[in-house]
C-alpha cells in the first residue's frame, strides 16, 4: 500500500510535538541563562561594578615533601624564578631549588648566609598568566629568622605594584630605618614619586599559626586583609596595568628594610593560595564582600626611598620554569577570555530543538 498522504492524526502529532520541542527549547534555553547569569560572576568588590568571573584555588594541604614542587605548580600555572639580582649590601639570587614541597605546604628557602659565598639564595613563585584586578588570599606561617621578607605582591615594573609584606626583623619592633609592623604598600606611578604606604600592626605572632593575608585590587582602591578583617585601604598610585602576581622570600642585608643577613635557614610556609580574576565590568548578579572604603593612607616613610621587594635586574630577564617568565618591561594581556564570550542569545535552544522535532516525526507523516 503506497503511504503517500498525512492521516490529520499524524498532522496533529507533528504539530503538538513541534509545539512540545518549542517549549522545551525555551525551558532549556532560559535554564541555560540563568545559570550562565548565576556563575558569570564569582565574586564583587563594593567599589566597583561587575566583579571576577574566574577563580584559582591552590590547595597544598595534600603535598608530600620531596614530591615534585614544579610539576604541581605548573598544573595552577605557577613558576618557579631562577634569576639573580644585584641588590645591596649583599646580592641575592632567586634559585628553583629553594622552593620545595613540605607536608602539607610549599615551602619558600632562604639560606643562611655565607660570607665566603657572598650570595643570599632565595625562593620565589609567580603566576603564568597576567591580569588587571584581582583578589589574591593566602594562607601562610611566617619564618622566624630574623632578616627575611616575605612578600606577596601584584608586579609589573617597580612602578605597577601592589606589597603585603612581611618583615620579620621588625614585625614587632622598629628599628631607626623602619617601622613596627607588616607592610601594605602602593608602589609610585611615575619614578621618583613616593610611594604609599602603612605598616599594620599585629596582635599576633604570625610564626606561631597560619594566616589568611588578602589583597583585593580594584579600580579604586587596593584593599588589605588579615583573617578576613579589613586592616588597610590605599587610594592613590593604583595599579592600572595587566601584570602577575609574585610570593616570594628574600633577604639583601639592608639595615632599612630587611635587615640580616640571616644567620639561620629561613623557611616560609603557604598552605593555600585563592586567586578571583577575570575582572569584568558587566557581570552579573555579583555577590559583594564586606569591606567597606574607610580610609586612604599616603605616606612617604620608609618605602617611599626603598628598592622595592620585587626588584629586577635590568640587564636579562629572568627565566622562570615551567614556561613562564617575569620582565622588566610592560606585559602583553591576554584577550583570549571566557569572559569575553557572550551567552547564547535569547531563544537560541528553542531554535535548535524545533528542527529536531520535525527530524523525529518527518517519517510518520506518510503513514495513513
Amino acid at each position: 500500500m503506497n503511504r503517500k498522504y498525512q492521516s490529520p492524526t499524524c498532522i496533529l502529532l507533528a504539530l503538538l510535538f513541534t509545539s512540545t520541542g518549542q517549549a522545551l527549547g525555551e525551558v532549556l534555553d532560559d535554564s541555560l541563562l540563568s545559570r550562565q547569569t548565576a556563575n558569570s560572576c564569582l565574586l564583587g568588590l563594593p567599589d566597583m561594578p561587575g566583579g571576577f568571573t574566574e577563580r584559582r584555588q591552590v590547595d597544598f594541604s595534600v603535598a608530600k615533601a620531596g614530591d615534585d614542587a614544579a610539576g604541581l605548580l605548573r598544573t595552577y600555572g605557577l613558576s618557579i624564578s631562577n634569576y639573580p639580582v644585584a641588590s645591596q649590601p649583599v646580592t641575592r639570587d632567586f634559585r628553583r631549588e629553594n622552593v620545595r614541597l613540605g607536608d602539607g605546604t610549599l615551602d619558600l628557602h632562604v639560606n643562611a648566609y655565607s660570607e665566603a659565598d657572598g650570595t643570599l639564595y632565595s625562593a620565589e613563585v609567580l603566576t603564568d598568566d597576567t591580569f588587571k584586578y584581582a583578589s589574591v588570599r593566602t594562607v601562610l606561617k611566617s619564618s622566624r629568622t630574623p632578616g627575611v621578607v616575605q612578600g606577596n605582591f601584584f608586579f609589573l615594573n617597580d612602578n605597577q605594584e601592589i606589597d603585603f609584606e612581611i618583615l620579620t626583623s621588625t614585625i614587632n619592633t622598629a628599628t631607626p630605618c623602619v617601622p613596627a609592623g607588616i607592610w601594605a604598600v602602593n608602589q609610585p606611578l611615575t619614578p621618583g614619586q613616593s610611594s604609599t604606604s602603612q605598616p599594620i600592626l599585629l596582635s599576633f605572632d604570625p610564626a606561631d599559626d597560619f594566616h589568611e593575608y588578602r589583597v583585593d585590587w580594584s579600580a579604586n582602591a587596593t584593599t588589605f586583609y588579615i583573617d578576613g578583617e579589613q586592616r588597610a585601604v590605599l587610594t592613590t598610585n593604583i595599579p592600572t596595568e595587566f601584570g602577575r602576581w609574585i610570593w616570594n622570600a628574600w633577604s639583601s642585608g639592608d639595615p632599612c628594610w630587611s635587615n640580616g643577613p640571616p644567620q639561620a635557614d629561613s623557611i616560609t610556609q603557604i598552605r593555600s593560595i585563592d586567586i578571583f580574576t577575570g575582572y569584568s565590568d558587566s557581570a552579573a548578579s555579583c555577590p559583594g564582600t564586606p569591606a567597606l572604603i574607610t580610609q586612604s593612607t599616603s605616606t612617604s616613610g620608609p618605602r617611599s626611598s626603598q628598592t622595592s621587594s620585587s626588584t629586577r635586574p635590568t640587564s636579562s630577564p629572568p627565566t622562570v620554569s615551567g614556561g613562564g617568565s617575569a620582565t622588566n618591561t610592560p606585559i602583553t594581556p591576554n584577550t583570549d577570555s571566557d569572559s569575553d564570550i557572550p551567552p547564547p542569545s535569547s531563544g537560541a535552544l528553542r531554535r535548535m530543538f524545533e528542527p529536531l522535532s520535525w527530524v523525529v516525526l518527518l517519517p510518520t507523516m506518510f503513514l495513513v
